[in-house]
């Protein structure tokens, strides 16, 4: 009896044994790689007086660069790629001496080893891809991933505001999430047809649930840290999407269902000073036109040069939207230019405006697209 039950006692001690061994090896990965970095590629250190950004979000806020998570060819710009500029991107290259959003580099690790990690109390940040130190957002994610499942973005930033607490007082963290939740167009070829439902309205309500959840938990350890809350973006309303929703009243019945998820949105606003509501919709109609009686006509964006922005579809920066259908140098850049205007006359923060002229020589810097005028060719 004695000899039969041995052997099973030594296969029990070796399975634990590499239990163990496993779950070593998978954070020692998690620690190396958490702890790499490979330095800002743009902005040189700079004073701590910088003005911190963190951003939680999808892929309207995750760096173009990143060619680790991001490694399709054709993606964000194409043979245009390397001058495609998400907002943050634009940000650093225009403002990088006054906004620290952490080192740009390669952060994070694999879904299977970040756990492991986080039960240490370590960062355990996933998913690894090339970006701002302070920039958890990444394409596909949903209002979900900001506090459950592997990711939890909201929690890895706190992570790293609990190490410069002081510096965080007077930061700002933008989150700028949803349409992956509430705007596919699965959804909106529901709400053209219906409009409101109960079934639209709890998808929302699922939403506004999580950012309120991250709001909260950012407020609990950072109250005076500046937050804001990015508004749903009207797939619709590109005047290129018209065929997709053709009728007047197909794109009235997705505007209120819109409506409805920014007006939960606009009510953090109330009882805290510290929070500002950016109005997505609103701020792409007053560049870019609409898809209705309001706004027939798409509009165009003019820097001087012989060839406008306009509302279409591209990689080439004339295109306010890229091939991937995602914002151009141009859209982003002005995103930025209005971010920055936005925490300056909400909560004044000491920024310097963003002019036309910078934006021009950063997405056309010598000419060559036709955007800028020519003096900024001139040597």
């Amino acid at each position: 009896m004695t000899r039969a039950i041995a052997p099973r006692v030594q296969r029990c001690e070796r399975q634990q044994r590499n239990l163990i061994w496993s779950a070593s090896s998978l954070l020692v990965a998690g620690l190396a790689l958490s702890a790499f970095n490979s330095g800002s590629t743009w902005a040189a250190q700079t004073p701590q007086q910088r003005t911190l950004l963190g951003v939680l979000g999808n892929s309207d806020s995750h760096a173009y660069a990143d060619t680790v998570l991001l490694r399709g060819p054709h993606v964000r710009g194409g043979r245009f790629r390397k001058t495609t500029y998400q907002w943050t991107e634009a940000l650093d290259r225009l403002r990088g001496d006054e906004i620290d959003q952490g080192g740009f580099g390669i952060h994070g690790t694999s879904a299977r080893i970040a756990p492991v990690v986080r039960a240490f109390g370590l960062e355990g940040r996933t998913p690894r891809k090339r970006d701002f130190r302070y920039n958890f957002a990444w394409s596909g994610a949903g209002c979900d991933d900001l506090n459950v499942g592997t990711t939890r973005q909201t929690a890895g930033l706190l992570y790293l505001m609990r190490r410069e607490s002081e510096r965080w007082r007077d930061g700002v963290v933008v989150i700028r999430i949803g349409i992956n939740s509430v705007g596919r167009q699965s959804d909106f070829d529901a709400y053209a047809a219906h409009g409101r439902t109960p079934e639209a309205d709890g998808r929302i309500a699922g939403c506004i649930g999580q950012i309120k959840s991250a709001v909260s938990s950012i407020r609990a350890e950072h109250p005076t840290t500046k937050l804001v809350l990015v508004g749903i973006c009207d797939e619709a309303g590109w005047p290129f999407k018209r065929s997709h929703w053709p009728l007047p009243e197909q794109h009235a019945r997705i505007v209120s269902v819109l409506d409805h998820f920014d007006s939960l949105l606009r009510d953090f606003e109330k009882g805290d000073a510290n929070i500002a509501f950016f109005d997505d919709r609103a701020w792409t109609r007053s560049y870019w036109g609409g898809n209705d009686a309001v706004d027939p006509q798409p509009k165009s964006v003019d820097f001087g040069g012989p060839v406008a922005v306009t509302a279409t579809m591209g990689d080439h920066p004339r295109n306010a939207v890229l091939s991937d259908d995602h914002g151009g140098s141009v859209l982003n850049a002005l995103w930025a230019r209005d971010f920055i205007a936005l925490v300056r006359t909400r909560f004044g923060v000491p920024l310097t405006p963003i002019t036309q002229a910078e934006i021009s020589r950063l997405v056309d810097p010598d000419g060559g697209f036709g955007l800028a005028p020519q003096t900024n060719t001139a040597p």
